[in-house]
């Protein structure tokens, strides 16, 4: 979230940009912020999956 927001307020001229950026880059960020965990849970259990096929 740091780093967006350093870049908003790197790049909007007025207020009211930074709000409209902030607006619409938000719940963008937020999925990929949220959905994070679930990815590297995927990954390890593919991971694990490929470890164990390739012992046999």
């Amino acid at each position: 979230m740091m780093i967006q927001l350093a870049l908003s307020l790197h790049l909007s001229d007025s207020t009211s940009d930074l709000h409209k950026f902030i607006q619409a880059t938000w719940p963008t960020f937020d999925l990929f912020v949220e959905a994070l965990p679930a990815v590297y849970m995927l990954s390890n259990g593919i991971k694990h999956k490929h470890a164990r096929t390739s012992k046999l």
